[in-house]
């Protein structure tokens, strides 16, 4: 995700009310810009073998120390973060951070989240940890473990039980959490999941059980393995330098230890510089060693990390091969070739044949180097029989070649000739990702030519296939469709959807203008969806039929809606978070509503957009509905009026697109009504508006001899009233008024009735309601008169 200073008046608006980083904005930053190590790398510039580097701008600086350690310098300022090059479970994690030479009264903030720079306001983060330096003790911390979301506290307030103390910092009640002190100006803090119910968290060697249902509450299925960001606060412009001196998950423990990769790797380098080679026999030896390194295996900035070390040993066994001469080569070409001879024993898949080409560009780049001239008499026949060998069995690859191609390429072509549903457009695309192309430089160009153009006949009959042909619609490139025989429409989805062009994006959009207030869908997001950090499907309603919103940049105001992101939970379940696309938003991560809700597995859902009206402190207000199966996003309450700061004219063009997903592993979804439509036909999906009137009241009493009135809500839907009856007798104008969705009757009428339970009535041309009026009993006034001054309207 990219960022921009577009997202700064929200996070400034959420972090106003902290007086803490109120009174560090005044700061005088010239006082910072020289605090830091005087070796600390330079804001933008990271070293190669770093995992820690910039995110969102160059404002990060950072150096690889040693073996576990980076030092960082940060630019302090808002959404300045870097990120960490690896995801980390946060089941079994663990940091240590070195602070002393971060500047006093900051916070150095560590999110968790689903996707790559995700800020800590955003939906998907998942876990946030502020380290609050206090303004006056160089020793003194407090440190905040929290999971909330689109709040003003979304960053300072802890999971319950994280305390100690008094549970809030001494500097700023905001802040609740567990103060500590560290005269050596370390943190080391640790995140355990124990079991289904309880989880530690250990700050300095002291440990505080937290519920677990609290602590991962933002976790999505089984999608621990999460993305880290790193940053600091206070002071904008100021430089902060801190030292990760560790940080790991369960499986870095082991890759980091003794027996694992990394470990095996620097140590084995180090074997081989140390190593003396006086002969053939000890530069094949070294040879052997350097082979066996699972250098390959390592994170690439570990590689980088380490590799003026490989390069050294590599070196070094090379001027032993050329000093020593061929002699040393031809052992080593034989094991070669044993590898090329059992990589040819199965060629009957891509990537077996992968393999035996590795092997082969292998032996042929040993063999190249080898002076068959210089070769010692003893090793001729060696050499001679490798050779003799490996002829042998690269006359196997190009057959094996054909026909993997072959058969590959028949399965791609039978499968477009058999598309009837997404899944089988799914289908065909898996395969058609298998047709190893990448093999055409081993064939005659004729063969290779040949195959090509059936590649691309299959492949265009599939997007002939896949066009829904409706002038109802705008089908981008990476949405491709099937009409059922029911009428509906299956969708397979994938690729790009925020920045991508309408003609080449995921999305299906509907031409058509419909109404927000009044609209529902049917729709099915099958198993097909796949679980995919980052990843989802959306649908909505947007101003425009075009390919969503922006998110790096002001046009988030060009393409305003109502949508919802689809991600999978699990197996079962599936993930449902609203955004809703405003006026007032700044960027597409200001929209996300609070609520989020999860939904079946391969179940039909019925979506509705509705209004009702309700009575807030005796003000009627018309407000929207969201719902799913009848399950409604009601955390927020939303007035009719605010849907109109996101479509004007209260309509928006119907979508479904995704994100994030690979064209061989996209998503599939079934739209089978909308508005009540079959969705292929070329026809209007306009919903006729229910002009049926409406109430939220049952009943109501009169007192006899008050002076009260009686009003029932009516919604009339801006339909005319035809009559007003009470107990089948039709009233007098005078009788009643309407105005404000009220229906009152009036005490002159209401005087008229007798003590006993009546039915009251008010029709239009479109449909009644009918309420109970109660009149109860009151006390005649004293003096003979019809008034009276005790309650009555209830």
């Amino acid at each position: 995700m990219k960022k921009t200073f577009a997202f700064l008046s929200l996070s400034i608006a959420a972090f106003a009310c902290l007086s803490f980083l109120n009174k560090a904005a005044t700061a005088n930053m010239a006082d910072y810009k020289d605090n830091y190590v005087a070796d600390a790398p330079v804001p933008g510039e990271v070293d190669s073998g770093s995992y820690f580097v910039n995110s969102w701008f160059d404002s990060v600086g950072a150096k690889r120390i040693s073996d576990r350690a980076v030092i960082a310098t940060d630019i302090s300022d808002w959404g300045r973060r870097g990120k960490f090059a690896k995801r980390y479970d946060i089941r079994d994690f663990s940091i240590t951070l070195d602070l002393e030479k971060t500047m006093m009264n900051s916070i150095t903030l560590l999110t968790f989240a689903t996707a790559d720079g995700t800020y800590v306001s955003e939906s998907g983060k998942v876990l946030s940890f502020d380290f609050v330096r206090s303004t006056t003790k160089t020793d003194s911390f407090f440190v905040v473990a929290s999971t909330k979301l689109g709040s003003t506290d979304e960053h300072a307030i802890s999971v319950d039980n994280f305390k100690n103390g008094t549970a809030y910092w001494e500097e700023d009640s905001h802040f609740t959490g567990v103060a500590v002190t560290a005269a050596d100006q370390r943190i080391t803090l640790s995140v355990k999941r124990d079991s289904d119910t309880l989880s530690t968290i250990t700050v300095n060697g002291e440990a505080f059980s937290v519920n677990t249902s609290d602590l991962y509450k933002n976790v999505t299925g089984d999608n621990y393995d999460l993305y880290l960001t790193m940053g600091s606060m206070n002071g904008g412009g100021a430089y902060a330098t801190f030292i990760v001196e560790s940080i790991g998950d369960a499986d870095d423990e082991v890759y980091y230890g003794s027996t694992g990769d990394y470990s095996i790797t620097k140590a084995g380098l180090q074997e081989i510089m140390s190593l003396t080679i006086d002969s053939a026999e000890d530069a094949v030896e070294a040879k052997e060693k350097l082979d066996a390194i699972p250098y390959k295996n390592l994170y690439s900035f570990d590689k980088n990390y380490l590799s003026d070390l490989y390069t050294s040993a590599s070196n070094k066994i090379n001027q032993a091969i050329e000093q020593y001469g061929s002699d040393v080569l031809v052992p080593i070409y034989e094991t070669a070739v044993n590898k090329l001879v059992e990589a040819c024993k199965t060629l009957n898949t891509v990537s077996n044949i992968d393999a035996a080409l590795s092997a082969k560009e292998e032996c042929e780049d040993l063999y190249s180097q080898i002076d068959s001239e210089s070769v010692s008499p003893s090793l001729v026949t060696r050499l001679e029989a490798a050779k003799s060998s490996f002829d042998t069995e690269i006359v196997k690859l190009i057959p094996a070649i054909k026909s993997v191609y072959e058969t590959n390429l028949v399965a791609y072509e039978e499968a477009v000739n058999a598309l009837t549903n997404a899944e089988s457009i799914k289908e065909a695309m898996q395969l058609k990702s298998n047709v190893p192309s990448k093999y055409n430089s081993y064939l005659e160009n004729s063969e290779a030519e040949a195959y090509a153009t059936r590649i691309s006949a299959a492949t265009n009959k599939l997007n002939s296939a896949t066009r829904l042909n409706n002038d109802k619609y705008d089908q981008g490139a990476n949405a491709y469709t099937k009409v059922l025989n029911n009428g509906s429409i299956d969708l397979y989805t994938y690729g790009a959807s925020m920045g991508a062009s309408n003609a080449e994006g995921s999305g299906l959009f509907l031409k058509e203008k419909l109404d927000v207030l009044n609209f529902d869908v049917m729709i099915n997001f099958t198993d097909m969806i796949p679980e995919s950090t980052g990843a989802w499907v959306s649908f909505g309603l947007l101003e425009k039929p075009e390919m969503w919103i922006f998110a790096d940049n002001e046009s988030v105001q060009d393409n305003k809606g109502i949508f919802f992101l689809v991600s999978k939970i699990n197996a079962t379940k599936l993930n449902v978070q609203a955004h809703l696309m405003t006026m007032n938003c700044t960027r597409f991560y200001d929209a996300p509503l609070a609520q989020n809700i999860q939904i079946p597995m391969s179940e039909k859902i019925h979506v509705q957009f509705s209004t009702q009206i309700k009575s807030v402190a005796g003000t009627q207000l018309e407000y929207f509905n969201m719902s799913f199966n009848g399950v409604s996003f009601d955390q927020e309450a939303i007035t009719s009026r605010k849907i109109k700061t996101a479509l004007t004219d209260l309509k928006g063009h119907f979508f479904v697109c995704s994100n994030g997903y690979d064209y061989a592993n996209g998503a599939c979804v079934n739209i089978e009504t909308i508005n009540g439509h079959v969705p292929s036909k070329n026809e209007s999906f306009a919903k006729a508006e229910d002009l049926t009137p409406t109430t939220t009241d049952e009943s109501k009493s009169f007192t006899q001899y008050t002076d009260k009135t009686v009003s029932f809500i009516f919604d009339n839907k801006g339909q005319d009233l035809t009559s007003v009856m009470v107990n089948d007798a039709e009233l007098k104008a005078s009788d009643y008024s309407f105005a404000d969705s009220k229906l009152t009757l009036t005490n002159a009428y209401l005087r008229t009735l007798t003590v006993g339970a009546y039915k009251v009535k008010a029709t239009t041309a479109h449909g009644s309601v009918t309420w109970d009026l109660f009149v109860q009993e009151g006390v005649a006034p004293s003096d003979g008169s019809n008034s009276g001054n005790e309650g009555g309207n209830k």
